[in-house]
């Protein structure tokens, strides 16, 4: 699990299959771990973590929260 973009890179460049916060959130919610993915973004980001607004609204979609 990589979200620091340095830390993304170097893996990509070792072709290393990676995910970060907002994929790991929906494999949970997948795999009935968690019901909401929003719920824990939004709780995430009170924390101070930042994430894309366009790329938490297409993992929102892809996760059934948000209409496409």
């Amino acid at each position: 699990m990589l979200d620091e973009r340095k830390a993304r890179r170097f893996a990509e460049r070792l072709e290393l299959p990676l995910t970060g916060t907002l994929g790991l959130l929906l494999l949970a919610k997948e795999a009935g771990l968690i019901e909401s993915v929003a719920h824990w973004t939004e709780r995430l980001r009170d924390a101070g973590l930042y994430f894309r607004a366009d790329l938490v609204k297409r993992v929102l979609v892809l996760a059934g929260e948000l209409p496409v």
